[in-house]
């Protein structure tokens, strides 16, 4: 049996697939929430695996967790999938992920869109500092409102908006505007098309509906990741999502991406923006799996061995699945077991959880995309009951 460890930010949803599939995974992530630990058969803090890759690039000799030491291979996932794995007590493993290089490439918001630009895709205009800057003082139009978004970083976390000039020159005077870029706002649909890839080949699996800044569940932050319906109800385009599953392909095969990557889209009835591309699993992976009753971590490995394992013609959604996370509005801390059907990310009784910290994650289906929001919500006033401020 092929043991493989799993590192990222939050990791739960990757390490259940894998162990659904048959694999024995070792899990490093930053929450190590009670359904994690179930599923993998090890379990380590994220920052100690950091710690233990630094001091090994630093030239230390270190003696690494023996969780590492029988590995086969490994996957990177968000928060640390630009991480070089060269001089670490994992080098020579297999690596399940696409290379440090591409990740790099792709992770980098301003090269993704000079890139998408010369492919002719359609991309909201993007701009760097320097260019913004430049703008100003030349007295060029600018189109506001502008996004502002970290050149790298996902989550949608510390993505914000400036509507006017003022704004504008407000945000560039600070310390950190070197790392953003500035983006021309488009208004439609956020979506997503979950893509499988192999060296020679991509199929689209499944395109999302994505949820973004809901009040609901406990967020101000207009663009913050709140979870996925999956799959999209077309009737919120106007249209079938078929165009947009295809520039998914295109796009996923022209970036060369193996496995399980994932490209955003803001969608009207009309045009297809794509606005990023996630080069490695996704946050919708739990909705696409119970959707369409696969398993994406077992075809993700397979297509490092050049094989496409899903077939297109049997992806047929058998129902709607929802994701939805649930924040804390407040500091507070888990007063009663939330490890109960319906909850997944279950963090263990007695936690304390900061503002705007994820607090656990509802995840139901339904025979429409409404049954299964509203099971979704459902779970999410549980979640809210079980948890008391400090």
């Amino acid at each position: 049996m092929m043991r493989i460890l799993v590192a990222g930010y939050s990791v739960r949803h990757i390490a259940c697939s894998g162990a659904r599939a048959g694999y024995e995974i070792i899990a490093a992530d930053a929450f190590g929430d009670v359904d994690l630990r179930r599923c993998a058969c090890a379990y380590m803090p994220l920052d100690e695996f950091l710690k233990i890759l630094k001091r090994q690039h630093a030239g230390e000799s270190v003696n690494s967790d023996a969780n590492l030491k029988g590995v086969d291979a490994i996957i990177l996932s968000s928060g640390v999938e630009t991480t070089s794995l060269r001089a670490s007590p994992l080098r020579g493993k297999r690596i399940l992920c696409n290379d440090e290089r591409r990740m790099k490439e792709v992770s980098n918001k301003l090269w993704l869109a000079k890139k998408l630009e010369s492919m002719g895709i359609l991309h909201p205009k993007t701009f760097s500092k320097e260019e913004v800057e430049e703008k100003l003082q030349s007295g060029a139009h600018l189109r506001f409102p502008l996004v502002v978004k970290p050149i790298f970083g996902g989550g949608g976390l510390e993505i914000s908006m400036c509507f006017k000039e003022s704004e504008l020159r407000r945000f560039l005077s600070s310390a950190s505007s070197q790392n953003f870029i500035f983006q021309e706002f488009v208004k439609g649909e956020h979506t997503s098309v979950s893509v499988l890839s192999s060296k020679n080949d991509a199929i689209s699996i499944s395109a999302n509906e994505q949820l973004l800044g809901m009040p609901e569940l406990g967020t101000r932050r207009p663009f913050l990741y709140c979870g996925n319906i999956s799959p999209l109800d077309e009737r919120k385009l106007g249209r079938s999502a078929s165009r947009m599953k295809g520039l998914a392909e295109d796009v996923v095969k022209e970036l060369r991406l193996i496995g399980s990557n994932g490209v955003d889209f803001v969608s009207s009835e009309k045009e297809d923006f794509v606005i990023e591309v996630n080069p490695r699993f996704q946050g919708s992976l739990d909705t696409v799996e119970l959707a369409l009753n696969v398993n994406i971590f077992d075809a993700h490995v397979k297509a490092f061995d050049g094989r496409i394992s899903l077939d297109e013609r049997k992806l047929a959604p058998k129902r709607y699945a929802a994701r939805l996370v649930v924040f804390a509005e407040r500091p507070v801390r888990v007063e009663r077991s939330l490890d109960v059907r319906g909850v997944v990310d279950v963090p263990e009784v007695g936690r304390e959880i900061r503002s705007e910290e994820p607090i656990a994650s509802a995840l139901c289906t339904g025979e429409t995309r409404a049954k299964a929001l509203a099971n979704a919500m459902q779970v999410v006033k549980f979640i809210k009951s079980c948890v008391s401020p400090l």
